[in-house]
């Protein structure tokens, strides 16, 4: 598992040995961050499962969703406003996805829930863990979202970094609504997807997506990518894919020190805005 460093320790170890600070957005101070619970959404029950739940004698029954920590970082005024779900990699929170992030998103004018899929699951290797399941986790966050007065539910993105970069990318897909309990037939608006490994997705995506990935990721191929770009030309909503020269895995994140990229990780903020406002009706 690769290890981050935290926001402030990237900051100190920078000044010691005399290198320049990344350029770390600014926190908005106008916007308000608060730390939030909600419930995952079920998976509907298979057909093997109701046959033996029939066959003990019992009703078949949904089982419940787990409580999941969030962090809800609006921006000021009254909205309603867009929002974006946010997914980080497997192994959680880091400082980026926490604070940084948010507070970006919400200068553009969007409500960000932040979802920390692993605070009340006690999992030993969340990255080879399956019971962590991010793809209800963002459902669940969709859900909880569409309640708030503050937010428009009809405009909803996913953004997902690494391996949630791949949640984002199933939400995208025709299945995905299907793959949880959605009685009001609730679904995102787009997704972004920055680094994701792009081999898994075997069905039509119905949803607008962004794709931002390094030439140079040493854990998700490129080529992958391109290769579902290429597949989904003829068919399904667009893909639009920037593979960024020389940039390594993490290039957004500056607690990733070895792959951080500041002059990346701009130009893909300014396409993830664009893409954000234009997909969600937001003017800039």
């Amino acid at each position: 598992m690769r290890r981050f460093i935290s926001g402030a320790f990237l900051w100190v170890a920078l000044a010691s040995v005399g290198l320049a600070q990344p350029a770390i957005p600014p926190i908005n101070r106008a916007s308000v961050t608060e730390k939030v619970v909600f419930v995952s959404a079920s998976r509907p029950l298979g057909a093997l499962q109701e046959r033996r739940a029939r066959e003990r004698g019992e009703d078949p029954k949904l089982a419940p969703g787990d409580r999941i920590e969030a962090y809800l970082t609006r921006p000021e005024g009254i909205g309603p406003f867009p929002a974006v779900v946010l997914l980080p990699r497997c192994n959680g929170f880091t400082p980026s996805v926490q604070e940084i992030m948010p507070q970006r998103l919400a200068s553009w004018g969007f409500v960000t829930i932040a979802v920390n899929s692993l605070a009340t699951r006690s999992v030993k290797d969340p990255c080879a863990n399956a019971t962590v399941d991010q793809l209800a986790d963002a459902y669940g966050a969709l859900f909880y979202l569409t309640h708030l007065p503050i937010v428009d539910g009809s405009r909803i993105a996913a953004l997902g970094l690494a391996g949630g970069g791949r949640t984002a990318l199933a939400l995208a897909e025709a299945q995905g609504s299907t793959m949880v309990v959605n009685p009001d037939k609730l679904t995102f608006r787009a997704a972004v997807a920055y680094y994701p490994e792009c081999g898994h997705v075997s069905d039509k995506l119905v949803l607008p997506v962004l794709i931002l990935i390094g030439r140079d990721d040493q854990w998700a191929r490129a080529a992958s990518c391109e290769d579902l770009k290429a597949r989904q030309a003829n068919d399904g909503a667009p893909i639009d894919l920037t593979v960024f020269p020389d940039a390594r895995h993490s290039f957004l994140e500056p607690d990733f020190m070895a792959d951080y990229n500041e002059r990346t990780a701009e130009a893909s903020l300014e396409q993830a805005r664009a893409f954000l406002s234009r997909s969600l009706g937001i003017s800039r």
